[in-house]
Formats: C-alpha cells, structure tokens, sequence
C-alpha cells in the first residue's frame, strides 16, 4: 500500500507543477541547441512538441481536479441534512465523483498519445543514429520501422479506444458513479490492464535495442558502456512505465471494490500516467540536453561521424581490415557521450 501514500493533493500539486517546468525547459532548450549548432531539425526533434502541448493539458486537467477536491482527496462523507430545498451532502458527494471521472477521461484520453510521441522521437534518434548508410531491408531499419509501427498502433489505438469506449455518449464515464460505464461501455477495467502491461513492455524493448548494435563495436568495454549510458537515459521513463503497471496489477485485482475508495484510486493512477508522460518526454530530450551539464561535444558529432567515416554495417567484415576505422570509430562514440 506504499504506493497509495503518493496520492494526496501535494504530491499532486508538486510533481505535476515541478514535471511540466521540467518540460517546458526542456523542449525549447532542445531546439536552441540544435538551432545553436546550426543542426537541421529533424522528426525526432519536432515529435516532443506535441507531446509538451499534451503534458501540459494533462496537467492542468490534474490542477483543476485538485482545486476542486475531486483528485488527491478521498471521496467526502455523505452527511443527512434538514434543508431539503438546499443543496444536499449528496449532490456534493456526486459532484466530486463526477469531477474526478471527468478528470481521468480527460487525462486518460491524452497518455497514450503523449507516449507514443515521446516514444517515437526516441526511435526516430535511433534512426538518425545507426540507419544513415544502411539499406531499407537491413535488420536494424526493419527493427527500428517496426517498433515505429507498434508505436503508433498503440497510441492510435489506446486513445481512440478511450475516447469511445461508450461510443458516442461520453458522458457515461463521469455518470452515475461508473454504472453506466460498467452496463453500457467496454470492459474499461480490461482496456487499462493491457495498457498497462503493453506499455512496459514496448518501453522495455526500445530501452534494450541499442545494446547490442553498441555492443558490436570493437572498442573497449569502457567505451562500450559510456555510449550505451546515453541511450539508457530513457530508463527513467521506464521505471515509472513498471511502477504503473505494478500498481495497476494490484489494484485490478479489486475492480470496483467498495472497501476501496475510488476517487484515491483514480488519484493515483493519474499521479503514475502524468508521471509517466512527462518523464517520457524529458528522457526523449536527455541525449541532446546532456551536453548542457557536461564538456561533451553534441551527440550529432556521432551521426557526422557515422556518415563519414563508418557504416555500422562495415562491422560484418574481417576485424584486421576495419581496425583502424573502428579505432576512429570508438573515438567518435566517445565523443558523443
């Protein structure tokens, strides 16, 4: 039950106002940079923008629900009161419910999108990294284009998913206290699990795929370790992605349980998607920012390099024929890290 301690209305406040500066800073410095450097803008670059304008709106959706009482608080009492012409404890009670499953649409229709793009910029800097020079049926292309693929379907999928799960009566997510939802709408419950599980997984297979095209380069195990922790920065975003899922195995264990007050759940499950998303965005932006806080040369000195002077695909041939152009080779990587 640790994780259910993240849920109250400042943690809420503070990590989604402390993410979304984050983001903001690191999206227009990203651009600075590559502007700086005189860097043609590429997709993976213009990919975070739309998601920083879908963080944002996410975590202003959170703002409203906390000022509201509706997120990070239990659901209130419900009280008898003599005033019937009066606005009744019930009303109240039936308010807040609404506001927060008005919230968890709102955000819930906007995660997956956000996501997806911030995990598509991420495999658009593999692109750019390790496919310059390489033909469309090379192993590594069709890798990286499939993974492009399975990330759109999911983010297409999930969102669309979402937004009509009940067709076209929206209002039944935030009706009659999940009644609706439950008689009239797709197994929502069913939709979140596989999200869930879906989304580690695919997190976990982007942050994995450039080990080993690292781990061919005849360099030192030194080396070797310094150019993979560039792209392990997205293991943040990764950690997040299977604490979500963890705590949403828990909690599908007792779907609509009411020993368990379901505005806390709601809560927290909104604190580990704009958790998710926003750390996603900036472990998209942390290879071209980590030159900011180090004397490191731009991580774009590997893709001149890499079209210059090496094809990764030069790796299949004999070791004594490529010794020296993998020694350059080993010197560019380290440079970019």
């Amino acid at each position: 039950m640790m994780l259910m301690e993240t849920q109250g209305p400042g943690a809420m406040y503070g990590v989604t106002i402390t993410l979304t500066i984050l983001n903001c800073m690191a999206v227009p410095m990203r651009f600075y940079r590559r502007k700086k450097q005189k860097q043609t803008l590429m997709a993976d670059d213009w990919l975070v923008v739309p998601a920083l304008a879908l963080n944002i709106g996410m975590s202003i959706a959170i703002w409203i629900g906390v000022s509201k009482h509706a997120v990070g608080y239990p659901t209130p009492p419900v009280t008898q009161t003599q005033d019937i012409t009066a606005r009744t404890p019930l009303d109240q009670v039936g308010e807040v419910i609404s506001v927060n499953e008005k919230i968890f649409f709102i955000v819930y229709s906007m995660f997956a999108a956000s996501l997806s793009l911030s995990k598509a910029s991420i495999l658009c800097f593999y692109q750019r990294i390790f496919c310059p020079k390489r033909p469309w049926n090379d192993i590594t292309v069709l890798s990286i284009t499939f993974m492009l693929t399975v990330v759109v379907m999911f983010g297409i999928g999930v969102t669309f998913s979402t937004i009509f799960a009940c067709g076209t009566h929206f209002s039944y997510w935030w009706s009659s206290a999940g009644a609706d939802l439950k008689a009239h709408c797709i197994d929502t419950q069913m939709l979140t699990y596989a999200q869930s599980v879906s989304d580690f997984i695919i997190d976990a297979i982007i942050i994995l795929m450039p080990i080993p095209l690292v781990w061919k380069l005849h360099m030192s195990l030194q080396r070797k370790l310094g150019v993979i922790a560039v792209f392990l920065t997205a293991a943040v975003a990764v950690a997040a992605s299977l604490i979500k899922m963890i705590w949403f195995l828990w909690e599908n264990q007792t779907p609509w349980d009411p020993s368990y007050d379901q505005d806390l759940l709601s809560s927290t499950f909104l604190f580990w998607t704009i958790m998710e998303t926003h750390v996603a965005l900036i472990a998209a932006c942390l290879p071209t920012l980590r030159q900011y806080f180090s004397n490191y040369h731009s991580v774009d000195s590997l893709l001149r390099s890499l079209r210059t002077t090496m094809s990764l695909s030069s790796l299949k041939t004999t070791r004594s024929r490529d010794n020296g152009k993998e020694s350059r080779d080993a010197n560019s990587l380290e440079e970019a890290v």
